[in-house]
């Protein structure tokens, strides 16, 4: 259980996590807005295509990684840090480890909502729309919360 103290120090940190993940939430946002904004609504296809089909293929593809990759590319900070005896480093790694995978899961969802983005102006169809959907709502699902941000170290720290 981290003490107040610990918490009130790592409290910058906390805040720069979630500065990093709102910026590429807002990104994402304003570059679909703008898609959506130049598309051809009239002109929505029903038939489905390859590139569509592709693109979401590749989107949910995307959004299962943004699961299993943050772990294992931060799994090696967390294994690479100091020893568990020096408390303060050891939060400071974890929060390192914490940074690198929400980069990381924001990055994988942030590149399947602009490859879907992409194809919805070249071929206008709905399942792209729906992609880019779920991935604006599994960004802001994801959005690293201060207690959630807590919780996790408090776990990893035993």
């Amino acid at each position: 259980m981290l003490t107040p103290e610990q918490i009130t120090a790592i409290q910058p940190k906390l805040v720069v996590i979630q500065l990093i993940a709102a910026a590429l939430i807002t990104g994402v946002l304003v570059f679909a807005g703008v898609i959506c904004a130049v598309a051809d609504w009239g002109g929505l296809n029903d038939r489905l295509k390859m590139l569509s089909l592709i693109g979401a293929v590749s989107g949910v593809f995307m959004f299962v990684l943004s699961v299993v990759a943050p772990k294992v590319f931060a799994s090696g900070q967390a294994e690479s840090g100091p020893a568990a005896s020096d408390q303060p480093d050891v939060i400071k790694t974890h929060l390192n480890s914490l940074l690198t995978e929400t980069l990381i899961r924001f990055a994988l969802i942030e590149a399947a909502i602009f490859l879907n983005s992409m194809v919805f102006m070249i071929e206008s169809h709905r399942v792209s729309l729906v992609v880019v959907g779920i991935g604006i709502l599994v960004m802001l699902f994801c959005f690293p919360r201060r207690s959630n941000m807590i919780a996790v170290i408090e776990d990893r720290l035993g």
